[in-house]
């Protein structure tokens, strides 16, 4: 029989043929997983370096002014600060601690003085005071805190001391008092041209404004928007130079400009229970507001007070622990109860900031043979509400904050217990029963290994 089949002219070289196609979807296939692979890592990296660029980006208040600082008032801490020690003319800052001063030495604001003529200038002031002007004290104070005025403290200081002079070496004691040891003051208004030495820095200066906002006095008059005043018996209407009071939780300062101190301000404000004060020096023209809203909505933006641990609120459970012994048995109780803190914290944290609680309520062992039990009652007094039962520990970025008590919430007399009986026995019984026992033991071990000799020789 005669088969008509021909050959298949490509089965001798199909192996060849095979092979060079699978060789290149091969390699394209290690080709893509590679590109694939290193797009992959790209991106992974490009994510990366991203999120780094955020974390390690200047978070800082955008500040033209070449000197700033802000502080806390209740804790002191400095939230943020450039050039904070930079000796810088102040101009009329001047005047916050020309007028701490004088408050603290006026025995009544209400005292009518006569203008010396010493005081009598111009001074670039926003209305006159002539010689004779009758005004009181507590007016002069107002005139030189709302309308800075220049005149107003040279008048302070000749009454009070006899010299401007005089009364400038009061304001340099105060400020060494106070910790502002890089400030010396020429003169009582922050006019520099003939004090080139009338210098402080930005730190100074929250000191000073921080010492004189705790004077009632001195903070009613910097929170005033305007106000009046009265020169020989004539109303005259003051315009506080500082238009940031229009923002309801700025409560003062002090504004100020010279040629040479450029643009100032120091300012308290109050805003969600973050008390600050900040200050700047010399600022870019027309930046000077802006740069104060800027650092207070930082320091707003970025701090916070938190409540670290409350004392209301349940910290953990406790464990206490209480045996009974009598002749014959032993009760093992084991009691839970509730642990609070001794006393509520809440500190000013920056909102990146690391806050770490550790501690734990010891495990609290009672004799109960101590205790005065009664065999009628199933009660026992353990212990009492606000005993102390351990510590808490509290550290902000890893290092030590403070150490606050823990105590039990409640008194411990009614406990509900698992009981477990155990049977007590002599110690030495039971050593001669253990001791029995591994005789016999040991008998029965050697008879059976005599038997299997005996049955192996058979």
């Amino acid at each position: 029989m005669r088969y008509f089949f021909k050959p298949c002219p490509c089965k001798k070289n199909s192996s060849k043929s095979f092979k060079k196609p699978a060789r290149q979807f091969f390699l394209k296939s290690v080709f893509l997983s590679i590109f694939f692979i290193f797009t992959l890592l790209a991106l992974i990296g490009a994510s990366i370096f991203i999120q780094a660029g955020e974390l390690f980006a200047d978070n800082s208040p955008d500040v033209t002014a070449e000197a700033a600082i802000i502080v806390e008032c209740k804790t002191q801490d400095i939230l943020w600060q450039k050039n904070p020690d930079a000796e810088l003319f102040p101009a009329s800052l001047t005047k916050i601690m020309t007028c701490i001063v004088a408050l603290e030495q006026i025995q009544d604001l209400n005292e009518i003085i006569k203008m010396p003529k010493m005081a009598s200038s111009t001074n670039n002031s926003f209305f006159p005071l002539r010689t004779g002007d009758e005004i009181s004290l507590g007016d002069l104070i107002k005139a030189a805190l709302i309308n800075s005025h220049n005149n107003a403290t040279i008048a302070l200081a000749i009454h009070l001391s006899g010299s401007e002079e005089e009364f400038v070496k009061l304001m340099n004691e105060k400020a060494r008092e106070i910790g502002a040891f890089h400030t010396n003051f020429q003169n009582t208004n922050g006019l520099d041209s003939n004090s080139p030495q009338h210098k402080t820095t930005a730190r100074d200066l929250a000191l000073i404004a921080d010492y004189s906002m705790k004077n009632d006095t001195f903070r009613q008059i910097v929170s005033k928007k305007e106000d009046n005043i009265t020169i020989n018996g004539e109303e005259i209407y003051l315009f506080n130079t500082n238009i940031l009071l229009f923002f309801d939780y700025i409560k003062g300062i002090k504004t100020g400009f010279t040629n040479n101190a450029g643009y100032c301000e120091a300012l308290f404000s109050s805003r969600e229970g973050l008390e600050i004060i900040s200050v700047v020096l010399k600022s870019q023209e027309g930046k000077r507001e802006s740069d104060m809203l800027n650092m207070i909505n930082w320091a707003n933006e970025n701090y916070v007070n938190k409540k670290i641990i409350d004392k209301n609120e349940v910290y953990s459970r406790a464990l206490i622990r209480g045996i009974k012994n009598d002749e014959s048995y032993s009760y093992n109780t084991n009691i839970y109860t509730e642990t609070y803190p001794a006393s509520s914290y809440e500190k000013l944290v920056n909102i990146n900031d690391r806050v770490d609680i550790s501690g734990e309520p010891l495990v609290k062992d009672i004799d109960f043979k101590s205790k005065a039990l009664n065999n009628n009652s199933k009660t026992v007094n353990v212990l009492s509400k606000g005993d102390e039962a351990g510590k808490i520990n509290i550290e902000i970025n890893g290092r030590p904050e403070k150490d606050f008590a823990i105590v039990y919430g409640q008194n411990v007399d009614k406990p509900v217990v698992n009981v477990n009986l155990e049977i007590k026995k002599d110690n030495r019984f039971r050593n001669t029963l253990i001791l029995l026992i591994s005789f016999y033991f040991f008998i029965f071990i050697l008879i059976i290994f005599k038997n299997l000799l005996l049955r192996s020789k058979e």
